[in-house]
C-alpha cells in the first residue's frame, strides 16, 4: 500500500502538501499549528484504532442473533490491542460486511480526502488504518474462497480468525 500510494500522492502534491490536520486560526504561526497538530495526531490515531473495532461491532450487530449483546469489545491487556468479537455466528456475507467496514470508512474515505486536499496527516492516518486492516483483508480473502456466502461463520473467540459451521453429514 505504501509503495503504491506514496509516490502518486507526492507527485500530485509536491510543494503544496498541507501539514495541518486541524486549522485553529489563520493568525497562528505555521510552526505552532504544526506543533499542536503533531501533539493531537497520536490521539486521533488511537481514537481511529478504537473506532476501527467499534465499526466492526456496528456493522455486525444488525445481523447477529442478539444484536449488540452478541458483540464483545475490549482491549488485550498484554499488547494493549483493541478487539471486537462477535459471540454469535453470522452468515459469511454479513461477516464480510463487518470485516471490511473499518477499512472503507477509516482507510479509503480519508485517503480520498488526502488525495483531494493534499493533507499529509489525513494521508498518514489513512495509510496506518488501511495497513491496520490487514488481518481483516486476510480473513476476507479466505472467506471469499468459500462457495456458499449464506453459510455460517463463527468468529474465533481469542485469535484472529473464524470457524465455518457446516451441517453434520450422515
Amino acid at each position: 500500500s505504501i509503495v503504491l500510494l506514496v509516490p502518486p500522492f507526492l507527485w500530485l502534491w509536491w510543494g503544496q502538501i498541507t501539514y495541518v490536520l486541524f486549522d485553529f486560526t489563520p493568525y497562528m504561526p505555521f510552526m505552532i499549528h504544526l506543533a499542536i497538530n503533531l501533539f493531537i495526531f497520536p490521539i486521533v490515531l488511537i481514537l481511529g484504532l478504537l473506532l476501527h473495532e467499534l465499526l466492526h461491532a456496528i456493522a455486525w450487530a444488525p445481523f447477529a442473533l442478539k444484536g449488540f449483546k452478541s458483540i464483545q469489545l475490549g482491549v488485550l491487556k498484554e499488547t494493549m490491542t483493541p478487539y471486537c468479537h462477535c459471540k454469535k455466528p453470522l452468515r459469511i456475507k454479513h461477516y464480510l460486511v463487518g470485516a471490511l467496514t473499518p477499512a472503507l470508512i477509516l482507510g479509503i474515505i480519508p485517503l480520498v480526502y488526502a488525495f483531494v486536499s493534499g493533507n499529509l496527516f489525513a494521508f498518514i492516518f489513512s495509510l496506518i488504518l488501511w495497513v491496520g486492516a490487514t488481518g481483516d483483508f486476510m480473513i476476507t480473502y479466505l472467506l471469499l474462497r468459500e462457495k456458499d456466502f449464506n453459510a455460517w461463520v463463527q468468529d474465533h473467540p481469542s485469535e484472529p480468525g473464524y470457524y465455518i459451521l457446516k451441517a453434520k453429514e450422515n
